[in-house]
C-alpha cells in the first residue's frame, strides 16, 4: 500500500529511537524493522515506475493531440485544442512540455522521488544501526572498566 510522506516520517520518528537501556534487544530488532522499510520502498519504487509509464504514455497522447487535433476521446478528457490548430511536431514538443497535466504528472514524479530518497536514508542508517549500537555497548564496557 502506497504510504504518504508524512506517515513514512512519523513511523521512522518511533522507529529511529534506540533504547540505551535495551541495547540487546534494539539490536535483535534492526532486521525486524529493517524489513519493514524495504517493504515500504518496494511499493514505493513500483509506484514510481507506473507513474514514470503514465508519464510517457500522457506525452504520447498529448503529442498526437497536439499534432493531429482533438478526437471524442480527448474531449471526454477535458483537454483543451490550442487556438491556433494543428502545431508541427517541433511546436507540439514545446506544448506537451508545458501543458499542465504533464507538468502534474512530472511534480507526482518528483514527490514520490523524494519518499524514495527519504526511505533510501532509513535503510542506510539502519545497515549502521548494529555498528552503533556495538559501539555504545563497547563505551559502556569500557566506562564501568570490564
Amino acid at each position: 500500500m502506497v504510504m504518504k510522506l508524512e506517515n513514512i516520517q512519523k513511523l521512522w520518528d518511533e522507529d529511529s529511537k534506540i533504547d540505551e537501556s535495551e541495547l540487546g534487544h534494539e539490536a535483535a530488532q534492526i532486521a525486524q524493522i529493517h524489513n519493514r522499510y524495504l517493504k515500504i520502498y518496494n511499493v514505493e519504487r513500483l509506484t514510481l515506475l507506473k507513474l514514470q509509464e503514465n508519464l510517457k504514455r500522457l506525452k504520447f497522447d498529448k503529442g498526437e493531440f497536439y499534432r493531429d487535433g482533438p478526437t471524442e476521446d480527448t474531449d471526454k478528457r477535458g483537454w483543451e485544442y490550442p487556438a491556433r490548430g494543428r502545431l508541427s511536431p517541433t511546436l507540439a514538443g514545446v506544448y506537451v512540455e508545458s501543458d499542465r497535466h504533464v507538468i502534474d504528472e512530472n511534480l507526482k514524479i518528483g514527490f514520490q522521488q523524494e519518499k524514495l530518497w527519504f526511505l533510501d536514508q532509513i535503510i542506510r542508517s539502519l545497515n549502521n544501526r548494529n555498528y552503533c549500537i556495538t559501539n555504545a555497548i563497547a563505551d559502556r564496557k569500557w566506562k564501568q572498566g570490564d
